[in-house]
């Protein structure tokens, strides 16, 4: 919520519950579970920046800096036990998130933000 979030809804929310959610967002409204609700009211509400990376999931914030440090799909897929098809189609997912396009995108952007391999 602090970042901009409008609402909540837990993985393990029924069918119904996310459809209410979705309804109350699309309106304008917020969508909170009873439960959180103590828990969210009086956050900020919008003013923490979010990074681009902080978006992308736990495997694709590994592979960025490798990737970036040069390495191959391969090479990343064999350093992180995972298959080269998963690298590969990381990087494409990665590369649309962030606007990366040549390798110095990718270099100067791990950079910029401190991100390590």
């Amino acid at each position: 919520f602090e970042a901009g979030a409008n609402g909540y809804i837990g993985k393990d929310a029924p069918a119904s519950a996310l459809v209410a959610a979705v309804h109350a967002v699309a309106a304008g409204g917020n969508h909170v579970p009873a439960a959180l609700t103590d828990r969210v009211q009086g956050l900020p509400r919008g003013r923490v920046r979010v990074q681009p990376h902080a978006r992308l999931s736990a495997r694709e914030r590994s592979l960025l800096p490798l990737l970036a440090g040069g390495l191959s799909d391969a090479e990343a897929a064999r350093q992180l036990q995972i298959a080269p098809g998963e690298a590969a189609r990381s990087r494409s997912r990665i590369a649309a998130q962030l606007g990366l396009e040549q390798a110095e995108d990718w270099r100067r952007y791990v950079q910029a933000h401190g991100l390590r391999g």
